[in-house]
């Protein structure tokens, strides 16, 4: 008797929450709107299952690979395998950042390249050897094992930028080649002669800048002296050719039996 009390409050409240259902489809039609359909969302979100992702896990940026698409609480979310922690959480789709695939492309440049080993959620420098479609055969540097990994789980290594410092004579050298109290005489040696070798770099470089410099200079002064001076040669021509026309004009032929002069 208990159990049939039961199903019925059962049936009573699943044609409840099926009416307001509807009631709200109803006024979405009249608004307009389309009731979202979750199990599109699902397909859509099934195309990320497999990917490499990131994402905020403790109060620090992680790495993990999306496991699947499931709905909890009538809410979409990714189950995710954490590389560093080893756990699998499930979270909104917003929440985590797809890393991006490295195209075979990057390896025809003069790139350097690091993995996310997924042991540890760490990324290492590696070398590329082969690519397969949708991995690469890569070998970490210092530990010389290897293995495939997913075109989304390999990045071009970003340069450090190193902080160079002025000298008193004005060459720039790197903050890692300053002599410290601590270094060994071999490193002394090392950071003296690459010193040596960076200063006369620079000296050369500010000479060929100095001497392009002076014979950018030159140049001007030379094309600019010729151009004087065929303006001085064509004003000249002009001044002679004006004082011949004026003696011309002024100039008399006088004959050698003149009429007045016989009268004389």
């Amino acid at each position: 008797m208990i159990e049939v009390i039961n199903l019925t409050r059962d049936l009573i409240k699943y044609k409840k929450q099926n009416e307001l259902e509807n009631d709200e489809n109803k006024e979405l039609e009249r608004s307009g709107e389309v009731a979202p359909d979750i199990h599109e969302h699902i397909k859509e979100s099934n195309k990320f299952i497999g990917r490499t992702c990131s994402l905020n896990y403790e109060n620090k940026m992680v790495y993990g690979l999306i496991e699947n698409v499931v709905i909890h609480n009538n809410i979409e979310q990714l189950l995710i395998h954490i590389f560093e922690t080893n756990d699998r959480i499930m979270i909104p789709p917003n929440y985590v950042q797809l890393n991006e695939v490295l195209n075979e492309s990057a390896l025809k440049e003069n790139n350097q390249f690091q993995a996310l080993y997924k042991k540890d959620g760490q990324w290492y420098d590696c070398i590329i050897s082969k690519y397969k479609g949708d991995s690469f055969l890569i070998t970490y540097i210092g530990y010389n094992n290897s293995e495939y990994v997913s075109t989304d789980q390999v990045r071009i290594k970003k340069k450090k930028k190193i902080k160079e410092i002025i000298t008193p004579a004005g060459y720039k050298l790197p903050e890692n080649l300053i002599i410290k109290e601590g270094d060994s005489l071999k490193v002394k040696m090392a950071k003296k002669k690459k010193r040596i070798a960076l200063k006369k770099k620079q000296k050369d470089e500010i000479m060929d800048k100095e001497f392009s410099n002076k014979s950018k200079q030159w140049r001007s002064f030379h094309e600019k002296a010729i151009s004087k001076s065929k303006h001085l040669l064509v004003s000249t021509k002009r001044v002679e050719n004006i004082e011949n026309k004026n003696n011309q004009s002024n100039f008399n032929i006088r004959r050698k039996f003149d009429y007045n002069d016989n009268e004389e």
